[in-house]
């Protein structure tokens, strides 16, 4: 699965083999963070937006 996850975020293999476990977390997280910084932030609904749906 972290195979997987890393290649779909443009990770080469070489770097995949030279990279230890938490540094290709590190890697994915970040790439996350750049990558969809455009989506919105969720909002916890209060009772108010219940009410108003």
């Amino acid at each position: 699965m972290l195979l997987v996850g890393a290649f779909s975020r443009n990770l080469s293999y070489q770097a995949f083999s030279e990279m230890e476990i938490f540094m290709i977390i590190e890697y994915v997280f970040k790439y996350n963070e750049i990558h969809n910084k455009n989506e919105k932030e969720v909002k916890e609904a209060t009772q108010s937006d219940f009410d108003k749906f």
